[in-house]
């Protein structure tokens, strides 16, 4: 208007008859009052740059809010529309959200619809909320330098008036990559998913395939009591009920059943069947209980026949394969698959297959029915001892029984080969063995064992001592005793029948002698 001058001087509030108040104005820009709307409008070349209104402020032209700088940078490919760059180079810019009194709660709220700014709808699932970017600098410019960036999305079947699911996804750049990837969601469900889409669990962590990468680590430094804790809702450090991890200044690391309970169980949801260590330092296998037991390791087997314990060597590779796997060298089965006993089995691709070995501090002199030994081996029958008859102690071959020793200590042995020595001179053979044995102590030589030429060659050859004279074996040494019995009875059967014979013919010589000497008759 040219007459606004005149009228702002003639009076201190002035309304135009057109309701408008222009300063500067002209077709390229100025300010501009409509006091009829109260609208303040700012324009520049024709085209309005700020307005002011009852509903506040509006910067309409796209090119923002700039503060502590001239103009607005590119940044991530795009203009934003606000923007504080701080008040000069190397000065922070610093955006400050501040509220002051009681229930006052700052906010910083971003919010998204489909459809327009005048006819907005409902968000759909998987919609993208809002983002926190994190963008750097290359040296060119702001593009394709995103270093990590928050951004929530709609997570549900929608968004709905009081139903309105939503997830919070934090996202990193890799190394080689100008675009964040997810790093972390938290779902609808509040599960955490690290390296997941969505967390199956509380927490999930998925490697993802990363080379190298140690997926969970806690690092702890002298605390006390514990690097990891599980417990329930009720849970305190101080009540000390639940599961601790934890390593030791010592480098020790440990796992823990703590509290009263104390009882450690490793299983899986399918099988009830698990392993289970309890307060009292019972170890127990598919079983969670023990009458007889305090502190030691308890196998429950269940129905199963096989091996019950295997011991393995990378070392043994036997060819028992239909027995058990070529690398176990020691397994523990049942005797009876229903009625229990134990079988213990060593398996050698060697002679060796199995040893017992006993090592005392002292050793027992004595030899009478309550001595003791190095190794002891004991056959009873329920609590009480075998009768007489009964089979303490069996050595077989195979499936076929060669030893046996009774309740009341007979030895029973059997040989299905045996070899009669009858053609040897067996009285000499034992009269050699004990002269061999003794070494001639102890003996009272006779004249006739000048008349005895058998010796510890001979011994060896009928098989009476092993090669090395260090073993007697028994059963020729039965077969060498028996011969000598039966050359001895047919020797003195021959000396008996001698002696009939000389009986007789001296009892003859006798009459013929008698005859002679008598007198004739007249």
């Amino acid at each position: 208007m040219n007459n606004s001058k005149s009228m702002l001087r003639s009076s201190s509030r002035v309304i135009p008859p057109d309701s408008l108040l222009k300063f500067g104005y002209s077709p390229n820009g100025g300010i501009e009052f409509d006091s009829s709307d109260s609208v303040l409008n700012i324009s520049y070349s024709g085209t309005p740059k700020a307005r002011f209104s009852p509903f506040g402020m509006a910067l309409p032209d796209g090119e923002g809010l700039v503060v502590g700088h001239s103009s607005q940078l590119t940044i991530a490919a795009v203009v934003p529309e606000v923007q504080v760059l701080g008040t000069a180079d190397g000065v922070d810019a610093t955006v400050a959200i501040g509220g002051f009194g009681t229930g006052v709660e700052p906010r910083l709220v971003l919010t998204k619809a489909r459809g327009t700014i005048s006819t907005p709808s409902a968000g759909q699932n998987g919609d993208n909320h809002g983002e926190i970017l994190w963008v750097g600098h290359d040296g060119t410019d702001f593009a394709n330098t995103n270093l990590a960036k928050i951004h929530a999305i709609a997570d549900g079947s929608g968004v709905a008036d009081s139903d309105s699911a939503g997830a919070l996804i934090f996202s990193t750049t890799p190394n080689g990559a100008g675009a964040a990837v997810e790093a972390l969601r938290i779902d609808r469900s509040q599960n955490v998913g690290i390296g997941a889409v969505s967390g199956g669990a509380r927490l999930e962590v998925v490697d993802s395939g990363i080379a190298g990468s140690t997926v969970f680590k806690v690092t702890q430094d002298d605390q006390n009591p514990y690097g990891i804790i599980v417990g329930n809702d009720s849970f305190s450090v101080s009540d000390v009920e639940g599961m601790a991890l934890y390593v030791t200044d010592g480098g020790i690391s440990k796992i823990r059943a703590l509290g009263t309970g104390g009882v450690l169980q490793f299983g899986t949801p399918a099988n009830s069947s698990y392993m289970q260590l309890d307060n009292s330092g019972m170890l127990s296998l598919g079983d969670i209980s023990n009458s007889g037991m305090n502190v030691g390791l308890t196998i429950n087997q269940g129905a199963y026949d096989d091996e019950i314990l295997a011991l393995k060597s990378s070392d043994v590779a036997h060819g028992r394969t239909s027995l058990t796997e070529t690398d176990t060298f020691g397994r523990v089965t049942k005797a009876s698959s229903a009625g229990g006993g134990i079988a213990i089995w060593g398996i050698s691709e060697l002679v060796n297959a199995a040893f017992l070995y006993g090592s005392g501090e002292t050793e027992d002199l004595t030899d009478t029915s309550t001595s003791e030994a190095a190794v002891e081996i004991q056959g009873r029958l329920q609590n009480a001892s075998l009768n007489s008859a009964g089979n303490v102690f069996a050595v077989a071959n195979q499936s076929t029984t060669r030893l046996l020793v009774k309740g009341n200590g007979d030895l029973h042995i059997t040989n299905t080969t045996l070899t009669a020595l009858d053609d040897e001179d067996d009285i000499a053979l034992v009269r050699a063995y004990q002269r061999e044995s003794s070494n001639g102590m102890g003996i009272a030589m006779t004249k006739w064992d000048k008349h005895m030429h058998a010796n510890a060659a001979d011994l060896r050859r009928v098989g009476v001592w092993s090669s090395e004279n260090d073993f007697t074996i028994q059963q020729r040494m039965n077969d060498l005793l028996g011969g000598a019995i039966w050359q001895q009875h047919t020797q003195h059967m021959s000396l008996v029948e001698r002696v009939d014979s000389l009986t007789r013919e001296l009892k003859e010589a006798n009459k013929q002698l008698a005859a002679l000497s008598a007198p004739e008759s007249d």
